[in-house]
């Protein structure tokens, strides 16, 4: 396997604190990139865990003969170093997010004056999808920038945004698919109260037709994206899962093996196991009382 990595980041420093513009911090810049986007509440250590995780997995996968390049995207997700902090601040890390995706794709727009093209390619989990779609729609139009494929994962997006008059309404450019679960309790309790109130306090555009469920849950709205695969996975179990990387695979490396459809194991949401695990504070107050 040959896949070169770089680092981008657009954080002030390694563990929480504020946004600031995008910078090549490590690697050579190629004219096609594959960018791994981490979620929300990720420190630069845990999105490193995942995607260390992520390249061994994908080691047998691609061909010996690939050249690609992958770029990991370090965006200040999680806002304190503080772990609780960070999911107390979910509303207004969306607005971090769409910040960080519009400067995402200035960068991108500034690199590829330096070359006649420039590829770019998306992976994002999370809140890390709103990056890449603010990212994918600020670029549309570019002359110089074609965005290939696109994988969203437990996409923490709301789908009204997506539809058409919504601010992320697509192109007809770029191949996106969703990998969406029903059995992903984040996204269909935390996230609807999360989205409003970053929408209230802080303006985040409201979902066109009124639709505030997760991409990522529902995997809409229909005829938006080019595939939509449901994968049954809870929420932080795709960036090591073999289902996943498999897709991760073949969008690096057109020789990668074929992939199958998810084999989707009959689940239902467990509010306590899968929700608390995501939010400090609620699961320190649960245990206090058990």
């Amino acid at each position: 396997m040959s896949i070169r990595r770089m680092e981008l980041t657009a954080r002030v420093k390694r563990q929480g604190g504020g946004v600031r513009a995008v910078w090549l911090r490590s690697g050579a810049l190629p004219a096609r990139v594959t960018i791994f986007v981490h979620g929300f509440k990720n420190s630069e250590y845990d999105a490193d865990n995942a995607w260390r995780q992520t390249h061994e997995l994908l080691r047998p996968l691609v061909s010996p003969s690939a050249a690609a390049s992958v770029a990991h995207y370090y965006w200040p997700g999680d806002r304190f170093e503080n772990s609780v902090g960070s999911a107390l601040w979910y509303f207004k890390t969306v607005g971090t997010a769409v910040e960080c995706g519009e400067s995402l794709a200035d960068w991108i727009a500034r690199a590829a004056l330096q070359r006649n093209e420039m590829v770019v390619q998306f992976v994002g989990h999370s809140l890390g999808c709103r990056v890449v779609l603010e990212a994918v729609t600020g670029l549309a139009g570019n002359p110089r920038v074609r965005v290939g494929r696109v994988i969203l994962m437990a996409a923490a997006v709301p789908e009204g945004l997506c539809h058409k008059g919504g601010t992320l309404p697509g192109t007809t450019g770029p191949e996106e698919l969703v990998l969406y679960s029903r059995a992903d309790c984040v996204l269909k309790m935390v996230f609807p109260p999360g989205q409003w109130l970053a929408r209230h306090p802080f303006n985040d555009p409201t979902p066109a037709r009124g639709k505030w469920r997760a991409v990522g849950y529902t995997g809409g709205p229909n005829g938006r994206w080019h595939r939509a695969e449901s994968s049954g996975y809870k929420h932080g179990g795709y960036w090591n899962s073999d289902e996943s990387v498999r897709r991760i695979a073949r969008l690096l490396d057109t020789k990668a093996p074929q992939v199958v459809p998810f084999r989707v194991v009959a689940a239902r949401c467990s509010p306590v196991r899968e929700v608390l695990s995501h939010v400090p504070l609620i699961r320190w107050v649960y245990r206090r009382g058990g």
